[in-house]
């Protein structure tokens, strides 16, 4: 059972957002089956996501929530100040903010980016990176949240969902 619900766009995706997708319906380089029983279904566009949130201080505000088909989590359109979109992961309570931050001065709320010597110990964050410049790669699941127990000068602990 989902812990939220979020109104999804029933509309079409932003297409320069969006990279098309080839389905091998279980066929090799050949054209032969290799996979017996595969095949069909909707085609479909996968969506390009930011998981790196590269523009730092400017203010995005959320347009809509998509369902994206490659993932479980839902997607958010954002709109920065200075005209660019693009797709982000949506956290729980994203529905109830005006504006999302992506800065070293952003304030404690659902997804916004900050670095982690600047989140206090015990806050739930998603989307986080194991490399700086890597782009979030850990977390990303439609209602994962990992836990900061304890932070040094230059290491974090963090609790993932495996536990």
């Amino acid at each position: 059972m989902k812990d939220y619900q979020i109104p999804v766009w029933r509309g079409m995706p932003v297409s320069r957002l969006t990279v098309s997708t080839i389905i091998s319906s279980g066929r090799n380089n050949f054209g032969r089956c290799t996979v017996n029983h595969r095949g069909g279904g909707h085609s479909r566009r996968y969506r390009i996501v930011d998981f790196r949130r590269i523009l730092r201080d400017i203010p995005a505000s959320v347009i809509r929530f998509e369902r994206d088909p490659f993932r479980t989590a839902p997607i958010a359109l954002l709109c920065y100040g200075n005209g660019v979109l693009s797709y982000i992961l949506a956290s729980k309570n994203l529905h109830d903010l005006r504006y999302i931050f992506s800065s070293e001065a952003a304030p404690i709320e659902p997804s916004n980016c900050l670095k982690l010597k600047y989140i206090p110990m015990g806050t739930h964050i998603h989307n986080i990176e194991s490399r700086r410049g890597l782009g979030g790669v850990l977390v990303r699941a439609g209602g994962n949240k990992a836990q900061i127990l304890r932070k040094t000068d230059n290491f974090s602990i963090i609790r993932l969902p495996s536990r």
